[in-house]
């Protein structure tokens, strides 16, 4: 690392200045020159040697170095030196810096000295992704199963830890051909705290059960921060394959369906691509219990062509299959007629008409199949023949003018398979593959599914029948169905006597009891006994409400539900609170929870918002007057001061008789009571109705305006009164005030050196992050330098105007030096209403060229004047013919 820093020469000589690095603690004061030691007289660190008169070792300093070590200062100039730090280990390093002026005599100005601190780290990061490590640690980045000359992708993250830019080399060994970055070797540079993600692909070329591999992470400067990432893959090889499932990382070549509901269906689709160029004929066999099927299930694939499959569970009764195993068989055909070959499905259907008669035919052939086919069942009621089915259906949407008992019927016909051949003789083979069984306890239902068992679905090998040529796509199949499970912990809520318009709430718990299934609920408020709930014409909704009134938990998972009570009226309310569920056993009742509540009417009713200023404990402490439990609060937010701001609220009289009221300060003897962090002199709040009549079952609207002065939050007590039903209601109105959010995108700007007379811009942005506009103007007393002399230096366009709500205005800077100094401006920005004003510091620097022109005749150096029409003689002599006699002109800036 290194730092820069100036040195300012504020006399009128020029000073000579030597720069050394002492070993912290060392003697200070005496001015000695350091000079660099010969090379050959280091041995393994650096050393510095001084001169007093005769040289002078000073222990060396590790670690710390300065450019330059000498200095020439022209007067009221300065100059930068440099301190490099290069730690030679983890550990804090200390030194001083000392700057002696030679033949400095005064003890103020002659000596600059400072402490140096540093300490030595080394760059490090760490693998954030992937996550899964193995036994000893080591990070695992697992690619799921992958066809031959296919790729995936996956991301590599990597953080770095250190307080360092660390830059880091991602490589994979040499000769890796399945595994890629996009080069050899990434390499790249990381902020500290900073995130890096690089893409690592797997193209197999071959197939293989274990392509495994790593790739290593190493840190530039640190040979103890070289990481290694195992790399774990497979790739098979396949004629027609199965894409795009669901979850291939997760459950790779299988489709989990997750937690199904009892009686409900779920529906996951994939791909089944044929990577030849031959016709494939595709076909999937029935799965174990009939749980899963797939459409379309038999079907043409052509060459290089793809087909959308959706896959189908449903189950009646409880059921879980950990590795249900499906298959679908695949065999080369060729069509016997050209125009046959298109990619033909069994899902394929076609739309006709068909008239009456000849519907009424289709259907009396399937009667007469059927009643030949009871006559020949066996006495254990097992069929022999199979029952032919209708050719069609009837279409859903019939025609509206062709419903009469003799118009033509719209029918749905499945399209049927075209011709073909099989391109293999049928000899039939032997091949193993994993079905199931079901084990376990049966578990019978009643009615409809009576006979059909539940159970546990485990893995068996049996053996499957294929002809020669054709292949076998396995897929597994996991999926859970069973009946969801609940507890609830209340029967019944009854809630203790509230007054209109105000509400009571309670709380009770409904938990997933389920290990496996997910709970949906939905609550609904219902009379006693299922009726519906009458409602008033005044009423918008039920006195009860429920939150949430719907949703999902997890297994095991519990939420609260909260029952909210907020009469609107004076009467007995008794409800139901039901809720509603799916999956449940059957005899299982969904919870059911009895609710009843009274209602107290009240005399007088604000319609204003509840405050939590007293219960939250948000008072500030240093307000110490006593606030009764009973006091009604109203609050109040000024964005910025000066800002009237209006509450409107109405007054209700829920009563049949009518009655005054009045507003009366806290103080008996008609003085306000007004609090505050600081003392004030008038009231920020102005109540606009003291007091009126109020009809019974009317409403008053009241106007409260509170108008801050004050950055500091207030207080004011006043009371609330019904002299004729010795109502007495202690009221505080609270105002607070926040400073509107207007800021500059940043909050200082350094223009650097620049030469005098010369301009340079830079365009900040003053933004406001509220709601409304607001007005600013920069105050010219901040960068006028009138006082000094120095003419305009900073200037401002514009100067004034508006930011809008939620936007930005571009304010332009512009910096022009007059003289060779420094400058340093804080720019005011007043915006109106806001108190504080907006700061914006500028700095800039003059400079001038400074020019020099020197004469150089051997060892003489003879200074000349510079500048247009500026003569200077330079004498060469006499000088012999053919002789020739030289001499050196040498031009410098010596400014900035």
């Amino acid at each position: 690392g290194q730092g820069g820093m100036r040195i300012y020469n504020p006399i009128k000589v020029t000073a000579r200045v030597n720069i050394a690095i002492r070993p912290y603690g060392s003697a200070a004061g005496v001015p000695l020159m350091a000079t660099p030691v010969d090379a050959k007289d280091i041995k393994g660190k650096t050393a510095t040697a001084v001169k007093v008169g005769k040289e002078v070792p000073v222990e060396a300093v590790p670690s710390f170095d300065v450019e330059p070590k000498q200095l020439v200062i022209p007067p009221h100039e300065h100059r930068y030196v440099t301190v490099f730090f290069n730690p030679v280990g983890m550990q804090a390093f200390r030194a001083m810096f000392e700057a002696l002026v030679e033949e400095g005599s005064e003890k103020g100005t002659n000596r600059l000295s400072f402490d140096l601190c540093g300490e030595g780290t080394l760059p490090h990061v760490s693998v954030t992704e992937p996550s899964e490590r193995n036994e000893g640690g080591v990070p695992i980045l697992r690619f799921a199963r992958t066809l031959v000359h296919k790729c995936l992708t996956k991301r590599l993250q990597i953080r770095n830890d250190g307080v360092v830019a660390a830059n880091v080399r991602v490589a994979l060994p040499p000769g890796t051909s399945d595994f890629s970055l996009g080069m050899p070797a990434v390499q790249f540079m990381i902020v500290p705290r900073g995130v890096q993600s690089v893409e690592v692909t797997f193209a197999p070329l071959a197939e293989s059960a274990d392509s495994s591999n790593v790739l290593t992470v190493s840190v530039t400067g640190n040979s103890f921060e070289t990481q290694v990432v195992r790399l774990v893959a497979s790739a098979y090889a396949a004629s027609v394959a199965l894409e795009e499932l669901p979850e291939p990382e997760r459950f790779p070549d299988g489709l989990d369906f997750g937690d199904v509901p009892v009686g409900r269906k779920k529906e996951l689709s994939f791909n089944l691509t044929n990577f030849t160029n031959a016709v494939q004929r595709f076909e999937w066999l029935n799965v174990e219990g009939g749980f899963v099927t797939f459409s379309p299930s038999v079907g043409h694939l052509r060459g290089g062509g793809s087909k959308r499959v959706t896959a189908t569970f449903r189950s009646d009764v409880p059921f879980r299959a950990e590795a249900l195993a499906a298959s679908c068989v695949l065999r080369k055909i060729a069509f016997e007629v050209a125009a046959s070959a298109l990619e033909w499905d069994s899902s394929q259907s076609a739309i006709r008409f068909v008239s009456r008669e000849e519907y009424e035919a289709a259907e009396a052939v399937v009667a007469a199949a059927v009643e030949a086919v009871a006559a020949e069942a066996t006495p254990e009621g097992t069929v022999a023949v199979a029952v032919p089915a209708m050719p069609y259906h009837l279409a859903d949407d019939q025609p509206a003018g062709r419903k009469g008992a003799d118009g033509p019927r719209k029918v749905v016909e499945m399209v049927p398979e075209p011709p073909f051949v099989f391109t293999h003789p049928m000899e039939v083979v032997e091949a193993v593959v994993e079905e199931p069984k079901v084990t376990g306890k049966a578990v019978p239902d009643k009615g409809k599914d009576k006979g059909k068992k539940g159970g546990k679905v485990e893995e068996a090998v049996v053996v499957v029948e294929l002809p020669p040529g054709a292949e076998l796509v396995p897929l597994k199949l996991r999926a859970v169905c069973e009946h969801a499970q609940f507890s609830c912990s209340a029967t019944s809520l009854t809630f203790k006597g509230t007054a209109m318009f105000q509400t009571r709430s309670a709380t009770f718990e409904l938990r997933n009891t389920s290990g496996s299934m997910r709970l949906e609920y939905g609550w609904a408020v219902r009379g006693v006994g299922g009726a519906a709930v009458s409602l008033r014409p005044s009423q918008e909704g039920d006195a009860y409400s429920v939150s949430p009134s719907k949703g999902v938990l997890q297994p095991g998972e519990a939420a609260n539900i909260v029952i909210s009570f907020s009469p609107v009226e004076v009467e007995e309310y008794s409800r139901e609170l039901v809720c509603q569920m799916a999956n449940l056993a059957k005899g299982v009742a969904s919870p059911s929870l009895a609710l009843s509540g009274r209602a107290i009417r009240p005399y007088c009713h604000f319609e204003v918002a509840e405050s939590d200023y007293l219960q939250a404990g948000r008072r500030p402490t240093e307000l110490v007057s006593v606030i009764s439990p009973e006091t009604k609060v109203i609050e109040f937010e000024s964005l910025g001061v000066k800002v009237r701001n209006t509450k409107r609220f109405q007054m209700v009289n829920p009563t049949s008789i009518s009655y005054e009221y009045e507003w009366l300060p806290d103080n008996e003897d008609g003085t306000s009571s007004t609090a505050d962090l600081g003392s004030l002199s008038y009231s920020p709040f102005a109540l606009h109705l003291l007091k009126g009549t109020i009809h019974g079952g009317k409403r008053v609207e009241m106007v409260i305006d509170f108008t801050p002065d004050s950055v500091r939050p207030v207080e004011e007590r006043w009371r609330f009164r019904i002299r004729s039903a010795g109502i007495d209601l202690p009221v505080l109105l609270v105002g607070a005030m926040r400073e509107p959010v207007i800021t500059f995108d940043r909050t200082r700007h350094n223009f650097g050196p620049l030469l005098v007379g010369q301009r340079a811009k830079e365009t900040v942005s003053l933004r406001n992050e509220e709601h409304i506009p607001f007005a600013f103007a920069f105050d010219p007393k901040s960068y006028s330098s009138a006082a000094t002399g120095d003419g305009q230096v900073v200037s401002v366009e514009p100067e004034q105007g508006t930011l809008p709500a939620g936007g930005s205005a571009e304010v332009v800077v512009t910096f022009s030096p007059s003289a060779e100094k420094d400058f340093n401006y804080n720019l005011m920005c007043l915006v109106k209403k806001k108190p504080t004003p907006l700061t914006l510091n500028v700095k800039g620097e003059g400079a001038a060229i400074h020019d020099a022109l020197t004469l150089v005749e051997g060892e003489r150096v003879l200074n000349l004047a510079a500048g247009v029409g500026q003569l200077n003689p330079c004498a060469f002599g006499s000088v012999h013919i053919n002789q020739r006699q030289g001499k050196q002109i040498a031009g410098a800036n010596n400014g900035r």
